[in-house]
């Protein structure tokens, strides 16, 4: 977000404070050295309130996190969106592109090689795919 020099005495060595927003709140972090402080604004995007990178995660891992948390008919989505990540599962979020979700969207259309080649109606198509999706919305638009 911002890197601001400040001094804070008249003959003081100059810091560097850094500041970032993530989730909503602000986090800050003084620095002695100008690189310190940009490297550690870097680390901070991508970051979420829990302080956890998620874009380092396995896509499997992560998608059954996310089933874990949920309840009734949307955990019963979530599961068969882990069943159905094919070569996905084995991608870091951050590294999914728009190619990579669009062959996915292809194999599951043409048949399924984890499932004896059946392959989805459309329909079950954007409904497995949306929450892939909007994991990675900077990254997939």
């Amino acid at each position: 977000m911002s890197i601001q020099k400040r001094r804070w005495g008249a003959n003081s060595k100059p810091r560097y404070v850094a500041r970032v927003r993530v989730g909503g709140s602000q986090r800050s972090k003084s620095f002695g050295t100008l690189r310190e402080a940009q490297d550690w604004e870097r680390s901070q995007y991508g970051r979420k309130p829990s302080g956890r990178r998620t874009d380092n995660k396995l896509m499997s891992n992560a998608v059954k996190s996310w089933q874990e948390q949920a309840t009734g008919s949307t955990g019963a989505s979530r599961k068969h969106l882990v069943e159905n990540l094919g070569d996905l599962s084995d991608m870091k979020v951050g590294d999914v592109t728009t190619d990579d979700v669009r062959a996915w969207r292809k194999v599951l259309g043409e048949g399924r090689p984890w499932a004896e080649g059946k392959a989805f109606k459309p329909s079950t198509i954007s409904t497995v795919v949306t929450p892939v999706c909007r994991t990675s919305v900077k990254r997939l638009r």
